[in-house]
């Protein structure tokens, strides 16, 4: 082995020594900075917030805990404050969802940072995955009448049955 080869290897060695520092560093500083999400049930048990406008519950056939297709229609009625909103925004949308039955999917980066940002922000104890089911469940059963109407000219049923 030549002096040329044994420098390289040392300076490639090294280089792998301070790169895992740094990524090490990193993660730790990650771990400091980071907002602790808690799990679901700490959640539920934590959110004072979400008593003051709870909706009514049913079960569906699969045993999910959903509010009732009814309560989503709320929004029409003005509510009197800005604090009135926050808290019919809180009841609807940073409510914790089951933890079963749970799959992935791929989103933009600036719109999970977004979503992350607000629930920072806003101190949330809910979930990233609670929020994001929150706010596709409310799309859905708002627009449930409008997507079977559009899902019956190609098919017999119904295409959403909340």
């Amino acid at each position: 082995m030549t002096t040329i080869n044994v420098i390289i290897l040392t300076l490639v060695f090294f280089n792998l020594i301070i790169t895992s520092v740094l990524c090490t560093y990193a993660m730790v500083l990650h771990q400091k900075t980071r907002r602790p999400m808690n799990d679901l049930t700490q959640a539920a048990e934590t959110d004072e917030l979400s008593m003051l406008h709870e909706p009514a519950r049913n079960i569906d056939d699969d045993e999910r805990e959903n509010t009732s297709r009814d309560d989503f229609h709320t929004s029409t009625s003005a509510p009197k404050s800005t604090e009135d909103l926050w808290h019919l925004y809180e009841s609807i949308y940073f409510k914790p969802t089951p933890q079963s039955a749970k799959s992935g999917f791929t989103i933009n980066r600036e719109i999970l940072q977004m979503l992350r940002d607000v629930l920072w922000n806003t101190k949330s104890e809910s979930t990233l995955t609670a929020y994001i089911e929150n706010i596709l469940m409310w799309h859905l059963r708002t627009y449930e009448e409008l997507l079977n109407e559009a899902a019956s000219a190609h098919k017999r049923y119904k295409t959403l049955n909340l």
